[in-house]
């Protein structure tokens, strides 16, 4: 993928994981030719020839589809930024920040089945947890992880995790709407939190 996202037509080369002797090596080659293709329900829709705007093509051919867009359709848009992030060191902190529908679970998803695949001796899948927001969040991220090669990673919310970890002595309090929250404040700690929003 990263020689498809980051490499022009010609010269060419990426690194990749050598299995015998554990270290990345360099991949050297000739691009001649990138493309992309949107098959649905077995039958070729459109072929985009890869150019810097295609992918701003093809993005704006899914989002004008009008399709019931789940996770595993924005696949199909990943952009070069994205790549970049999905590709980067495994020990590097990332955070990722994008308004509702920008991609950032998918991104998430794809790093995640990145560093399996590529760190697969040192991380393996059993040995990773998603922590999602609630079990709606997760029931829809696991349709997708098999697709990406991911089958045994360990799933929980927050509230679960919490569940786990802490004592039974701390309670712990189901997820409040924030009018609700509000209304149980007095009027002093609502302006406060008024003042601070």
């Amino acid at each position: 993928a990263n020689l498809y996202y980051n490499a022009q037509v010609g010269r060419a080369s990426f690194k990749a994981p050598d299995r015998i002797w554990g270290a990345w090596r360099d991949v050297h080659g000739e691009l001649l030719l990138k493309r992309q293709f949107v098959i649905e329900q077995s039958t070729l829709q459109q072929i985009f020839d890869r150019t810097i705007s295609v992918q701003d093509e093809l993005l704006q051919a899914v989002l004008e589809s009008g399709a019931d867009q789940r996770l595993k359709e924005v696949v199909a848009t990943i952009q070069a930024e994205q790549n970049d992030i999905i590709r980067a060191a495994k020990d590097q902190v990332l955070i990722v920040q994008g308004v509702a529908g920008s991609g950032k679970t998918t991104v998430a998803l794809h790093r995640l089945a990145y560093l399996i695949y590529t760190w697969q001796d040192v991380l393996p899948a059993d040995r990773i947890l998603i922590v999602g927001p609630n079990k709606l969040f997760l029931n829809y991220i696991s349709d997708v992880l098999p697709e990406l090669g991911v089958t045994e990673v360990n799933q929980t919310t927050f509230t679960e995790l919490a569940r786990r970890l802490l004592p039974p002595e701390i309670p712990i309090q189901p997820k409040l709407a924030p009018a609700t929250v509000l209304a149980e404040r007095s009027p002093e700690a609502r302006l406060i939190s008024f003042k601070c929003s």
